[in-house]
């Protein structure tokens, strides 16, 4: 799902774009092959490498075309298995960072084992990076110097003139050509197939991640055909009416359970004795004043919506969310460590040449999950936590804006249906995940005659990527989809620790 993080030395970042426009010159879908790959690859993996055309639409509506990158590692059998195709999350991430830190790096041979038995395909999904056009929004990379400038009176401000720009962006890419009606889940399912073809493989194994798992369910809908076997990690259930649906429940649990295991461990607790109270007692202070503070020659000011924004961006990844606790413990003493900076400055927006295509992303939300208004994201009665409202108003706002601004045909609406299928299929969550914790996948598994779930006590937002015990079950049931996989690692809390004083 949507995640903007940017490193505190790379915020200054900025880029402009060309589109260029592709017709039919001979048959689509088509492969084409490349001297010099997307990415340096290493000399001791097998490997194919280009573009696949596919039409814009798959009625050939029109006569334009659209490119993707595909890198194809192939199996060290002679014999292979199906492959295994990898959809990236985001929407509008790119599948060639997970080729990077997960199959090039490879750091406990689980990559190498698959490709024992398995190609691995990894294609950018139109609109994303590596594939033309790519469909970001560079507009907004100067607001991190404004803040940093503190050129913003608050959060609020810099959030709509964030706004501002994704509009001015899609206006751009709208008059230079492009019919954002082609970029969806229905059509991104279809260019998989058509790779699928286009490589003579009869059947794959599909491993989606994030926003991979609504795709990897629309595959499940449209080609079950085609699928072997399914992993669906960091699962959303396709039932949900909006993109937003129980947003301010899923941030709720998931700071919940930071706290609620901070209780439930000696050093934790005994560090932060009432970590809870310190939460709620930060964001009234912030509501009424902003913290202000200065590391290394730099001031920094955050106010509540800033805060709530912060902290459920951390809840993606253990190694920021670990940090929760320290980070709001020391704005309360007033002792702020050289930490802080990055927790705070992560959800500013940053777009690069590989990075979440902005406008790919709401141009799929948009069409399979609109938000029209902010109750849309609200289902509960009472909240433990009184910051999630802010979040909630702040992205759900987001959402509602720029769906209404691009005003794009929804997919029908029978794709919201539970998926009913006997395909077999790997469910993946984690415990501290904001965005797809356990309950958003419980429609998935319900519908489906042949799942496996698994919840990781200790898991954030998607396994599968350097997770060893993620792999591990993933080996596993990729050797024998049809038996439950052993997953009593995934209550081990591994190296996971909360920062202490």
């Amino acid at each position: 799902m949507k995640r903007s993080i940017v490193g505190f030395a790379g915020l200054v970042l900025a880029f402009g774009f060309a589109l260029p426009v592709y017709s039919q010159e001979t048959d689509v879908p088509r492969y084409e092959p490349l001297e010099e790959c997307f990415l340096e690859m290493p000399e001791d993996v097998a490997f194919d490498c280009g573009r696949v055309v596919v039409p814009e639409f798959p009625d050939l509506r029109s006569n334009k075309t659209l490119t993707l990158g595909v890198i194809r590692l192939r199996s060290t059998s002679d014999q292979p298995r199906e492959p295994i195709v990898f959809g990236s999350g985001g929407p509008g991430g790119s599948a060639f960072t997970l080729l990077e830190i997960g199959a090039l790096s490879d750091q406990d041979g689980y990559y190498a084992q698959l490709l024992a038995n398995h190609d691995l395909i990894f294609f950018s999904q139109r609109g994303t990076a590596f594939s033309d056009p790519f469909l970001a929004c560079f507009a907004v990379n100067d607001i991190a110097d404004k803040y940093l400038a503190g050129d913003y009176p608050g959060w609020r401000e810099l959030e709509q003139d964030k706004l501002d720009r994704f509009k001015s962006c899609y206006d751009d890419f709208v008059s230079a050509g492009v019919d954002f009606a082609a970029f969806n889940s229905l059509e991104n399912a279809a260019d998989i197939d058509s790779i699928r073809a286009l490589f003579g493989y009869d059947k794959i194994f599909y491993y989606g991640e994030s926003y991979g798992t609504l795709l990897g369910q629309h595959l499940l809908r449209e080609y079950p055909e085609t699928l072997a076997a399914v992993v669906l990690d960091g699962a959303l259930t396709t039932t949900y009416p909006s993109w937003e649906t129980e947003l301010d429940e899923r941030y709720e649990r998931a700071l919940g359970y930071v706290v609620d295991l901070c209780a439930a461990d000696d050093a934790c607790s005994s560090a932060y004795p009432d970590l809870e109270d310190a939460i709620n007692e930060m964001y009234e202070r912030l509501q009424a004043e902003p913290y202000r503070f200065s590391v290394e020659g730099v001031d920094f000011e955050v106010d509540a919506e800033q805060f709530s924004l912060a902290l459920y961006d951390a809840l993606y990844d253990v190694t920021q969310l670990r940090f929760i606790p320290q980070i709001v413990n020391s704005m309360r003493n007033d002792t702020p460590n050289d930490t802080a900076p990055g927790f705070f400055v992560a959800p500013l927006p940053a777009q690069t040449e590989t990075s979440l295509a902005y406008m790919m992303h709401f141009a799929v939300v948009c069409a399979e999950d609109p938000t029209s208004s902010l109750d849309e994201a609200f289902s509960l009665d009472s909240l433990r936590f009184e910051l999630v409202t802010d979040y909630v108003n702040l992205d759900a706002g987001e959402y509602v804006e720029m769906c209404s601004h691009m005003n794009l045909p929804m997919l029908p609406a029978e794709k919201d249906a539970p998926v009913i299928s006997d395909v077999p299929v790997l469910i993946l969550n984690g415990g501290f995940d904001p965005v797809t914790p356990d309950f958003t996948a419980q429609p998935i598994a319900e519908a489906l005659s042949n799942a496996f779930s698994v919840t990781f006590k200790y898991g954030d937002h998607v396994q599968g990527a350097i997770d060893a015990c993620a792999h591990s079950i993933m080996q596993q049931f990729f050797a024998n989809p049809g038996t439950a996989p052993k997953s009593s690692c995934a209550n081990d809390p591994g190296r996971f620790e909360f920062a202490l004083p």
